[in-house]
């Protein structure tokens, strides 16, 4: 019989031995206990988009159980962000609430409202929510028999497979959580490092994600849905707890002066229809979207500057 789901397990970034040796511990009592295949990655946040890790996790098809270090929503966004997509559930109580979704904010639908997905559950898990390695394999273990529709025990199997692939460097990038995001479009429009782009169906996306200036959660502050993820961030809120940033916004029109939001977006995208495509493409860095091209060209104060006033807000 086919497995009815498989357990990922992403390590963390920390070498620290109790860390390490908790991953290994859950990674060999699941082998042990259930009949799934397990999986254990380096930190998936680290990994390159095209790398053998990312290629074999798109070829599973099953529901899966990731269990990392970060918050289930950053982990859910991440995994569909490398093409890994599936019906949103977490693992454990104490972000079950993430599962009813954001509340609606205005009349605008989010753009997840308008995506197929496939028929399958994507079950994250934050580690260090339970102490203990037994509960984990408890929930992992209740998770398989309801998938596979069982009433019994999951019979005894094999070995975890470590999914080998070293690590490009300690990445830093946002994560777009599409069942908040309305395709605004104030990320685009104030990002100033190419970071992100628009697809064939005018769908924001992080196109470069590796542009991104490490330690900046400038456009997470920005976003008005707090639709914008940064996975490592040390404030719960921006890395994707269960909540919003409240306090932590930022007012454009305040910090830079100028027109409204809703003026500077039409702006931007009459900008966008009267210019090519295909214009502004970067010889080193890849496709840099014309309209953060622009802002980049734009006179305006120094952008270390800008990084300290919203530091002090």
């Amino acid at each position: 019989m086919q497995p009815p789901l498989t357990v990922v397990i992403s390590r963390g970034r920390s070498p620290h031995p109790e860390k390490r040796r908790f991953e290994d511990e859950l990674a060999a009592e699941l082998a042990r206990q259930t009949s799934l295949p397990v999986l254990v990655t380096p930190p998936l946040t680290d990994l390159g988009a095209n790398g053998p890790v990312w290629a074999r996790l798109r070829r599973t098809e099953r529901d899966l159980v990731v269990l990392s270090w970060l918050f289930p929503r950053a982990m859910h966004w991440l995994l569909d962000r490398h093409g890994v997509a599936g019906q949103r559930a977490t693992v454990g109580d104490q972000e079950a609430a993430e599962d009813q979704g954001p509340p609606q904010i205005g009349a605008v639908e989010p753009v997840a409202a308008g995506r197929p997905l496939p028929d399958r559950r994507i079950h994250c898990g934050k580690l260090d929510t339970e102490p203990r390695v037994s509960d984990w394999v408890d929930r992992v273990r209740g998770i398989a028999e309801i998938a596979a529709s069982l009433g019994e025990p999951l019979p005894a199997a094999g070995q975890p497979q470590q999914l080998e692939e070293p690590p490009r460097r300690r990445r830093w990038f946002p994560v777009i959580d599409y069942s908040r995001c309305t395709n605004c479009m104030e990320c685009i429009d104030f990002c100033l490092f190419g970071v992100y782009g628009i697809d064939a169906g005018e769908i924001i996306l992080v196109e470069q994600p590796d542009l991104c200036r490490p330690g900046c959660p400038a456009c997470s502050r920005v976003c008005p849905e707090n639709a914008i993820l940064f996975p490592h961030h040390p404030t719960p809120a921006i890395a994707g707890a269960c909540g919003e940033t409240g306090g932590l916004k930022v007012d454009l029109s305040a910090l830079f002066g100028g027109s409204p939001t809703a003026d500077r977006q039409a702006a931007a995208r009459e900008r966008e229809s009267h210019r090519p495509a295909a214009e502004e493409r970067s010889a080193t860095n890849g496709p840099v979207d014309p309209r953060v091209s622009e802002a980049a060209r734009s006179p305006g104060p120094d952008t270390d500057d800008w990084f300290r006033q919203l530091e002090e807000i």
